[in-house]
């Protein structure tokens, strides 16, 4: 079944309930509908046809979850992108997914200015009161025209489970971007995982606070509370003051973080000040989170922060249950979901020994779109390898122990250690490097780096960490711990 109209089928039963509050703005499930509608018949006249990529880089708000659906009603292929990436990072994800539609603003235009997107990507629609008319962008469309346009034209559902939905771009020690393919069928199974395990359900109201291209905040802040009536009020860019003020404003009652975001709570709140009582529901992704920290929280905000696992690849997967949260465990495997732990031989490990995580269901990705070699790496006998270790106890509560892929967790994000190297030698001199993640309080991991060069004496750390800027997102820049010599 299409997703989109999953979605709506749902909301018959609320239609007058609130979807979305942003700000001094509230819609409806009624009126939500009616505007995905109405863009999907928009992307229809501008000549989007089944299959199209639809790339989506916006902040959390109204406008990226209409464009999300509305690309899915009409069987196109969304793309979402993280607002934080470079023009050398956006580039490359264009070039490999070439959409016919890239629906941003303009912060992320002014980085685009930089090279001519017009060979990677169809048409423009821009979501900014004010239209920059540089280069390419002469020809943006602003998207609150589309919808003003009353078109006549229809778009018509489809059944199979199978049709991609979107390709949400991730990391996995390759040295570049791949994109996982999710089909509607992935994100229908993937909400029922979510919703059975997180316990989420009619007329909360769900914090939007993570970025919308992470699929942990896609499924659990938008996705799963759409699916059962709830409301979710939108955070554009997320900041430790202003959840709060949201968090009391609104009486939240289901918030999703990141463990480094924790850390930034902890530092804003003032128990005098903040009560937070509303919030009933409250869960950590993307990186472990450190006891010391779950500690904290709970004694200072009276939150008992329940932890999950899951991967782009795959969907939510894991969580702790209400009844029984274990704060050193990931939790227990959701409804519909298969998980083990396997030898380097793909043999089951028993109770308390560590291996590779694999999983199987329903949620699993179809494949990496156009890396076949590396989609054969991954998925195995209906199987797939995290590249994470961890085990079972004997509850069946998973633990997770360390990455099998040169990967880091830098504050919830992915970072392909691979691809910060390439990066690296591209630098004048330099002959070779070695990054590596160390364990950092507040981040999780960050990033070091040895640098071998010709001659040590003319490489300036600085100048490097300034070349770097410019071509990775700040979070991937590592530290230069030392500058050596190295072989010609």
């Amino acid at each position: 079944m299409n997703l989109t109209h999953f979605l709506e089928l749902e909301a018959k039963n609320f239609l007058d309930r609130i979807a979305i509050i942003e700000e001094d703005e509230r819609v409806t499930y009624g009126e939500l509908w009616k505007k995905v509608n109405d863009l999907s018949k928009a992307f229809l006249d501008l000549g989007i046809k089944e299959g199209d990529r639809i790339a989506i880089c916006l902040p959390n708000c109204k406008e990226y979850i209409y464009a999300f659906f509305a690309a899915l009603r009409i069987h196109a292929v969304a793309v979402p992108l993280k607002q934080v990436m470079t023009s050398y990072g956006i580039k490359a994800i264009l070039k490999d997914c070439h959409p016919s539609l890239l629906i941003t603003d303009n912060v992320f235009l002014r980085r685009m200015l930089t090279f001519n997107p017009s060979v990677e990507i169809g048409k423009l629609v821009i979501c900014s009161k004010n239209v920059m008319r540089k280069g390419s962008a002469k020809r943006a469309i602003k998207i609150d025209d589309l919808f003003k346009q009353n078109f006549k034209i229809q778009a018509t559902f489809f059944t199979n489970d199978e049709t991609i939905a979107s390709i949400n771009y991730t990391y996995r020690d390759y040295g570049y971007p791949l994109g996982a393919m999710l089909s509607h069928g992935n994100f229908i199974k993937g909400i029922r995982t979510y919703t059975h395990t997180s316990g989420m359900r009619l007329a909360q109201k769900v914090l939007l606070a993570l970025p919308m291209s992470h699929v942990y905040s896609l499924i659990g802040g938008v996705i799963a509370p759409l699916s059962i009536g709830a409301s979710i009020v939108t955070m554009k860019r997320i900041d430790a003051k202003r959840t709060i003020q949201l968090i009391n404003a609104f009486k939240i009652d289901v918030v999703a973080f990141v463990p480094t975001f924790y850390t930034a709570l902890l530092k804003a709140y003032e128990n005098e000040k903040n009560k937070l009582h509303s919030v009933q529901y409250c869960f950590s992704g993307g990186s472990p989170l450190r006891l010391s920290i779950y500690q904290e929280v709970k004694e200072k905000m009276g939150w008992d922060i329940r932890q999950g696992y899951g991967l782009t690849e795959c969907l939510p997967v894991t969580c702790n249950p209400s009844n029984g949260n274990n704060p050193a465990s990931v939790g227990k495997v959701g409804t519909g979901m298969k998980v083990k732990v396997v030898d380097g031989f793909g043999n089951e490990k028993k109770i308390n020994e560590s291996g590779e995580i694999v999983i199987r269901g329903g949620s699993v990705m179809l494949a990496y779109y156009n890396r076949q070699k590396e989609s054969n790496e991954v998925l195995k006998n209906g199987w797939c390898y995290t590249g994470d270790y961890g085990y079972f106890d004997s509850e069946g509560y998973l633990y997770f122990t360390g990455l099998k892929k040169r990967i880091a967790k830098v504050g919830g994000n992915i970072v392909d250690l691979r691809e910060v190297e390439k990066t690296i030698l591209l630098f004048s001199g330099v002959v070779d490097t070695r990054v590596d993640a160390v364990i950092d309080a507040i981040w999780g991991q960050i990033l070091v780096a040895d640098v071998f060069a010709r001659n040590p004496n003319k490489i300036d750390a600085r100048k490097l960490r300034s070349f770097l800027r410019v071509r990775l997102v700040s979070y991937k820049v590592p530290r230069i711990k030392k500058i050596l010599k190295g072989k010609k």
